[in-house]
């Protein structure tokens, strides 16, 4: 029992500022071409820091990365990768939510710092950086001179 995260990045074209595009990482599963998830799993505490503390993250709100914010309005404006991913998960996804890495990491630090006085937290800082760092190797692998402003992280999850 639990909710599977899905996450995808896009990255956004500061040189001719015309949106953000789908990193374009593929795979091929059961004959069928799919869009590669930087981060795919069950993890209950990355899960609960994501959500705003909807299950096993008990500390204070400015510890969270955001609030669950929808899906971005400009999702399916230069590509639809994400939106046939997100098709696929339409009745059985929720949490909807995006964020760019650069505010993630900002909250990481944040948690960081509470979890040097409330050892309770530092299993989920040991989570999160495991998040950060998968996203960062995914982004590097075809854009290494990415700023983490430039990277924005789509996820929802499903059960």
């Amino acid at each position: 029992m639990g909710a599977d995260i899905h996450c995808y990045c896009q990255t956004k074209d500061s040189l001719n500022d015309t949106g953000w595009y789908t990193v374009p990482i593929y795979t091929i599963y059961e004959n069928q071409i799919e869009l590669v998830s930087p981060y795919n799993s069950r993890n209950y505490e990355v899960f609960g820091w994501l959500t705003n503390g909807l299950v096993r993250c008990d500390m204070p709100e400015e510890l969270y990365p955001i609030d669950a914010r929808g899906l971005p309005y400009d999702l399916n404006d230069n590509d639809n990768l994400i939106g046939k991913e997100l098709g696929y998960w339409d009745n059985v996804g929720f949490c909807q939510s995006c964020v760019t890495l650069d505010k993630v990491i900002a909250h990481y630090k944040k948690l960081k710092a509470f979890a040097a006085t409330h050892e309770e937290a530092q299993y989920l800082v040991e989570f999160v950086e495991v998040f950060i760092d998968k996203i960062h190797n995914f982004i590097n692998i075809l854009y290494p001179w990415k700023q983490n402003d430039e990277i924005r992280i789509i996820y929802w999850f499903d059960n």
